[in-house]
């Protein structure tokens, strides 16, 4: 099997655990069958998500293989069972066999939706052991998502040039250049897909893609199956001019949906670009072929409180593609589910380096802890009572494996402004372009960043979120005013009402700005940063 495939086999989470019958994830977020690049299933009510005919698919749960096992596909042609796990499709009457990739311990299953599977609401089956468990599938033409490095289809895309070099922070792409983006979900075939694509079948399908960079349309050439690998696409499409930053956002609007963003790098020339939070020096070192480590501490305070995270990461020149953060200043972009982000400028990386089991946070009045969040090398703590106002606050860490101890201070800027045209209460149309405006004379640095974020959720009867979307976009402060497009608002979920006195959905808006990034030192790091931010947030009902 051509090796960029099995790279993209293995770039899914692994999880462990023992079990005895499958047990299929319901979400959120991650359930029950979901694009394999972009993670992102049918559960955004109106969006026209689905799993597309002669995609690749991953399902979570338990139960659905060896708990001790990893089973991949190795050699053409392709099987309906591996591991003794198989997946079949029913919609309308019609059944139809998964083309088996990969089972990781009883937990996770990667496999090709056949392309003679018809497009409809139906369900899908996991057996293994002479046991199975169903859930719903939704199966539309064509749901295209993008891989990304970081493996949940979000922050830096798995793009490359025509030579297969990847695309990141010391490997950029230029306005004219031919871009290589990989993904999933393009459509259906019409050859074998237990076998290579033969290559007079290589076209372009027949969905319409349209590719946007920085929210600016691009020229798109091929756009169909790659010719290593059944259920891997690819689109080809020239960077278009006047659109630069590490972190340019970029999606695909294949059919009538749209895929998840995910961000590429751009210079007008040279091979690094030049506004990462990590800075130049730590870029530079990348690009001379060292190893860096870097540490990131944000504080962030509004009227939905306080909140502290931290990420501690080591990045060599070969993973360069997994420094990713935020998006770059004149651009826009959204994520489902928060925990991947926050309020301002998001950190779409894979925390590595241990700094210990908690953080402290510690104001004039109290010490309080930040855990660790999900893995090690990343923490983060929501604080109701809202203890960072009006106050510094110091944060420090006792160290850990890879990270000594340290301890440093921030207060949070004095945000005094509001979006000027924006009300608590105030209807946002999702189907057109949406201006924004501020006045930069109140905020305490004119001269920096302005973030204009948001949220959309949508919520069970019993209030508890099933869909959890963020949007942030970030501009000069300086200009005023900032344009949100329609394609971005778009992906948002609408805001529906109440039922009988139950929110069911959520919608905000915001506007927000971070201080300078201050820097601290410790054992383990090449340099370690803290940023604090203060937002004010209107509710809203996008629609």
């Amino acid at each position: 099997m051509n090796r960029r495939f099995a790279f993209l086999i293995l770039c899914l989470s692994v999880l462990s655990a023992v079990v005895a019958q499958p047990v299929i994830n319901s979400g959120p977020p991650y359930g029950p069958i979901l694009n394999s690049a972009s993670l992102m299933g049918p559960e955004l009510t109106g969006s026209g998500l689905g799993i597309a005919p002669g995609s690749i698919f991953v399902i979570l749960g338990s139960g659905l293989g060896s708990a001790g096992a990893v089973s991949l596909a190795t050699t053409f042609p392709l099987s309906n069972t591996l591991g003794g796990t198989s997946v079949n499709v029913t919609v309308g009457g019609t059944t139809t066999n998964a083309l088996m990739l990969s089972v990781y311990y009883g937990e996770e299953v990667l496999a090709v939706l056949p392309s003679a599977t018809p497009v409809g609401s139906g369900t899908f089956s996991v057996t293994y052991g002479g046991a199975s468990a169903s859930a719903p599938i939704q199966v539309v033409p064509s749901s295209f998502g993008i891989y990304s490095a970081n493996m949940y289809g979000t922050g830096q895309a798995l793009a490359t040039d025509p030579s297969y070099n990847p695309n990141s922070i010391i490997h950029t792409f230029h306005p004219g250049d031919l871009v290589i983006l990989w993904g999933t979900g393009l459509g259906a075939v019409t050859w074998d897909e237990t076998q290579l694509p033969p290559p007079a079948q290589l076209v372009s399908l027949s969905a319409p893609v349209e590719v946007y960079v920085g929210n600016t349309p691009a020229v798109v050439g091929y756009h169909g199956r790659s010719g290593c690998c059944t259920g891997l696409d690819q689109i080809v499409f020239t960077v278009p001019a006047g659109v630069e930053g590490c972190y340019v956002p970029v999606n695909v609007q294949a059919g009538t949906v749209m895929s998840n963003f995910t961000t590429i790098a751009i210079s007008d020339t040279g091979q690094t670009c030049s506004d990462s939070i990590m800075g130049q020096d730590l870029i530079g070192q990348l690009a001379a072929g060292q190893n860096v480590s870097f540490g990131w501490i944000q504080a962030s305070g509004g009227y939905l409180g306080d909140y502290v995270s931290a990420t501690f990461n080591e990045f060599t020149p070969a993973t360069a593609n997994r420094a990713s953060y935020g998006v770059s200043s004149g651009y826009c972009m959204t994520v489902e589910w928060g925990s991947q982000n926050g309020e301002f400028l998001n950190d779409f990386t894979t925390p590595s380096l241990n700094a210990g089991t908690a953080l402290t946070l510690t104001t004039p009045t109290a010490a309080h802890q930040i855990p660790e969040a999900g893995s090690p090398g990343a923490y983060g703590a929501l604080f109701t009572t809202q203890p960072l106002q009006g106050v510094q606050f110091t944060i420090s860490g006792a160290g850990g494996s890879n990270v000594g101890a340290f301890t440093t201070s921030d207060t949070l800027p004095a945000l005094a402004t509001d979006l000027q045209n924006i009300n608590s209460g105030s209807f946002v149309p999702r189907g057109s372009d949406l201006k924004v405006v501020w006045d930069p004379t109140r905020f305490s640095q004119p001269n920096g960043l302005a973030v204009v974020g948001g949220y959309s959720s949508l919520n069970a009867p019993d209030g508890s979120v099933t869909v959890d979307v963020w949007l942030q976009c970030t501009a000069p402060v300086a200009a005023g005013q900032f344009t949100i497009p329609a394609i971005v608002l778009s992906t948002l979920p609408a805001t529906p009402l109440a039922v009988k006195g139950v929110p069911a959905g959520y919608g905000y808006l915001w506007l927000g700005e971070y201080d300078s990034p201050t820097t601290f030192t410790a054992t383990g790091l090449d340099k370690g940063i803290i940023t604090s931010g203060t937002y004010v947030v209107n509710s809203v009902f996008f629609q």
